[in-house]
This record gives structure tokens, C-alpha cells and sequence, in this order.
């Protein structure tokens, strides 16, 4: 089995050529701007480019898995909310983009889901019915594995709200709207509001940095830094 993998972030999208296990090719490209259709020239482009260079037919793939960052109902391949990011995807047609433009049909779901279906079919959770996985990237994904099987509820967004559960009373404002969720606190739109914090913020290394995101913070904790520790 040969298959397109498809993953949109906040900040980026990713592209893979996958067989059984293994990924063959992957391209991955910012994701600018927040209207879905817009990106959608570059996602095609992109996809083309990884095929075209694993020497593979733009058609030849048995299905495409494609990983969006919102409330996503598999079942009829319709993204249902996206927080105010990527909204014209809402009113748009997976499936006959993907039998137009690849000959081959799709499956669509919350990529922190995917990402825990194939922990399970293939890394961390392989072996194990029952698995949690969290996220952290611009937002906080969360998924939940039950019995083998992933959590989706009768609304399709049970397991994958955790970013969005209050942690502080007097925190700060959430894009969902709310006070103190998880993103709110602890995700990377979030992390330079974090570090500001801090009195001694500006002599740190991690303000040095130029970037403001997790793999910057882990980096300067690993090399000591007392602020980003």
C-alpha cells in the first residue's frame, strides 16, 4: 500500500509519502495566512514536487490521509469549526479535490488524531488498546485511544478539546475566547507572553534566540539557561 499523507498546522504543512510502516519522501512548507483555499496552490504544489522527486505517478497512490487543525467529521469529510484559522475550509470539498487532483480518495480528521492512529499503527502506542497523546505546536492538540479505537464521540471533538480546558481562573484569554486554557498558557502563540514574564527574561539566552517556540526553549534549557528551565 502506497499512501499520501497530509498534515496542516498553524505555522506549517507537511507532506509524506508513506508504505505500511515506513515514510518514503516528505516535504514540509510554512503555512501562511489564514484562508485555507488560499494555501491550497501550495499544498498541490508541494505534493506534486514529493512524488514527482520519489519518482512516483500523481495518481498511482491508494489514498490520501489528510490532518486538519479543527473539529473534523470523518464520516462525512467536512471540517466542522477551525477557531477562526482556515474557516473557508469549512465549505469545502474534500473528497472531489482529492478524486480531481490525485485520482484516489480521502480520509479527513483532527490531526492530533491521526497523529495518535499512527503512534499506534506504527510508534509510541504500537502494542497498546488504550493511549493518550498530546501536542504541543502553535496550539495544543490532544487525542485518546480507547479499547484500539480512537475517541470520537457523537460531536466527532471528544478527546481532542484538551487544549481548550481552563487550567487558570485569572489566566489569560484564550482565541477560543476563554480565561486561562491550556493554549492560552502553555502553547507556542502563547510562549512569548510566558517568558516575558519573568523579570530576568531579557538577559536569558532564549530572547537571544530570534524564535520564539518550543524546540528554541528545549535547546536553551538543555544548555543550561535558568529562565527557560
Amino acid at each position: 500500500m502506497r499512501a499520501l499523507a497530509i498534515d496542516l498546522g498553524g505555522s506549517h504543512a507537511s507532506a509524506a509519502l508513506v508504505s505500511e510502516t515506513g515514510i518514503v519522501a516528505q516535504r514540509t512548507i510554512p503555512a501562511t495566512g489564514d484562508s485555507f483555499r488560499a494555501m491550497l496552490p501550495a499544498l498541490q504544489a508541494m505534493t506534486a514536487d514529493l512524488l514527482r522527486n520519489a519518482g512516483v505517478a500523481n495518481r498511482s497512490c491508494d489514498g490520501i490521509a489528510f490532518g486538519f487543525p479543527g473539529a473534523v467529521d470523518c464520516r462525512t469529510t467536512r471540517v466542522l469549526a477551525t477557531n477562526a484559522k482556515f474557516e473557508d475550509a469549512i465549505s469545502f470539498d474534500f473528497q472531489t479535490w482529492a478524486r480531481e487532483h490525485f485520482g484516489c480518495r480521502l480520509v479527513l480528521d483532527n490531526d492530533a488524531r491521526l497523529a495518535l492512529i499512527g503512534e499506534h499503527h506504527a510508534g509510541a502506542a504500537r502494542g497498546f488498546r488504550d493511549a493518550a497523546m498530546v501536542l504541543l505546536g502553535t496550539g495544543i492538540g490532544t487525542a485518546v485511544l480507547l479499547n484500539g479505537k480512537p475517541l470520537r464521540g457523537l460531536t466527532n471533538q471528544a478527546g481532542s478539546l484538551g487544549g481548550h480546558l481552563p487550567l487558570r481562573l485569572y489566566g489569560r484569554r484564550c482565541t477560543c475566547g476563554g480565561i486561562g486554557c491550556a493554549e492560552a498558557e502553555a502553547s507556542t502563540w502563547a510562549l512569548g507572553a510566558v517568558c516575558r514574564e519573568w523579570t530576568d527574561f531579557p538577559q536569558s539566552a532564549l530572547a537571544q534566540s530570534g524564535a520564539m517556540d518550543f524546540r528554541a526553549l528545549f535547546a536553551a534549557m538543555d544548555a543550561g539557561d535558568r529562565i527557560a528551565k
